[in-house]
């Protein structure tokens, strides 16, 4: 059950806004961490792209979303976002 203070857009959302935010690429995937049991992970090659971008995520749905820097992947940086 999700938890009345969190809400998880729909990944289609999430995409859309990765893509006018300037992401590299966005994809979701099941998670057993996220409280939604799916992430969209989105990539960024500027750390600055990326965190502005989760801090929107985090504010829109009241949950730290993580960014993670990478070698392997489309970009160097990715946010994971819970989502539907």
């Amino acid at each position: 059950m999700q938890d009345a203070s969190r809400e998880a857009l729909p990944y289609e959302v999430i995409s859309q806004f990765a893509q006018a935010a300037g992401a590299v690429e966005c994809h979701w995937r099941i998670s057993d961490r996220s409280f939604s049991g799916y992430v969209a992970e989105v990539w960024f090659g500027d750390l600055k792209m990326a965190a502005e971008f989760a801090r929107v995520c985090s504010d829109r749905m009241g949950v730290i979303c993580k960014i993670r820097a990478t070698s392997d992947g489309p970009a160097k940086f990715y946010v994971s976002v819970p989502c539907l």
